[in-house]
Formats: C-alpha cells, structure tokens, sequence
C-alpha cells in the first residue's frame, strides 16, 4: 500500500518547473481538494455500503461515514422514493397514508415522510455510498491504490489557482477526465459482468 507520505513524493516528481515549490508546499490541501471532487464524481460499487438502522423518530442521522443515500428499504413497505426538501415540506402537511413511502436528506439528516411512533420503531434497510477516506489522517487509500492514475491527476487539477496559465492544466484536466470515465465504465462491466461486486454488509450504528 502507497503511504500519504510515498503518495505526495509521486505528486512532486510530476512538478518540476521553477516556481511549483508554492505548490507542493500546499499538497495537503489540493488533496484534500482531490477528495472533495472524487467525493462527488467516483460513484462506484467499492463505496456502497448497506445495512439496517432502526429509526424511532422519522427524522434521523446518516451513518458517520455516509456521504449520500443510495435507497432506503422498508420492510413491508417497499422502497422509499427521493424527494426535495422543498417537495418534501409541501406534501408532509397533507400526507397521511403511513411512513417511509417518500424521504429526503437535509445536511446530515434523513427525513422520512409521516410519523414514527418510539414505541415501535422502524428498521430500514439503508444503501449508501461511503466518504472518500481521508488519505492524509489514514496514511492509506484504496482510492489511490484502485485509481492510482485518477487519484493523481485530480490531485494536480487541483493546483489551476497557482499556476493559473501553466501549459500542463489542460493536460492534467483531460488525464483526470479520462481516468474518471475509465472507472466509471470499468464500474458499469463489472455490474454486468458477473463479478462479485464489493458492497459492505453490517448493522449500521
């Protein structure tokens, strides 16, 4: 496994022209940065994780290392369908056909549509895709170790506000575009392929 430290030798050796030394002074945070877009853009099976949380109250807390619902399963019930915030404030007024058939999430939070009594609470089967790992508080990523190349390239992408004109941007752009939609399709095959997909099973706390 690439440690943080090993990983940030490899981003230096890819700047080398005078003046990059504002850059590679700044690495944790154009990682961090990294981690950020890859956040958002690498949805891929590795990250999916599934369990059930018992709800008491119909709003409740994502899981620690939640980064965005996938669905939400309820027993019984079916599967709950994703609704705005906004949608979700107009239909609660009048909704009274049970819980759960609609939700939404406000920052951290689920919000199921209806009321759930404490008294008899609700276990929801949950699918979600994970945080990218924090590489530098870990010292170790199956990020860059799965997308070595995408991990790379995004983290250089990042450095546009310090080199602004520099000839490389739009090469490091096009590698991490490139890279990025590699994976995503790599993702896709393995869908159908009939490989075993890698999704984490467990009670979430």
């Amino acid at each position: 496994m690439t440690t943080y430290a090993e990983f940030k030798e490899y981003v230096t050796l890819s700047l080398w022209k005078m003046g990059d030394s504002v850059v590679i002074g700044a690495l944790d945070l154009l990682i961090k940065q990294a981690e950020a877009s890859l956040n958002r853009d690498l949805m891929v099976e590795r990250r999916a994780k599934m369990g059930d949380v018992v709800a008491t109250t119909s709003d409740f807390p994502m899981p620690t290392d939640c980064y965005t619902v996938r669905h939400i399963h309820i027993p019984n019930a079916g599967v709950s369908v994703y609704v705005s915030p906004s949608d979700f404030n107009t239909m609660k007024d009048y909704w009274v056909e049970g819980v759960g058939r609609y939700y939404t999430t406000v920052g951290n939070t689920i919000r199921l549509l209806g009321t759930i009594d404490a008294s008899n609470p609700y276990t929801l089967n949950l699918t979600y895709y994970t945080k990218i790992p924090s590489y530098k508080d870990d010292d170790t990523s199956w990020v860059a170790e799965d997308f070595f190349d995408l991990y790379l390239y995004t983290v250089l992408k990042q450095t546009g506000p310090f080199l602004r004109e520099d000839e490389r941007l739009p090469m490091w752009n096009a590698l991490a575009a490139e890279a990025l939609a590699s994976a995503l399709a790599a993702n896709e095959d393995m869908k159908y392929a009939g490989s075993p997909l890698r999704i984490n099973f467990g009670i979430i706390a």
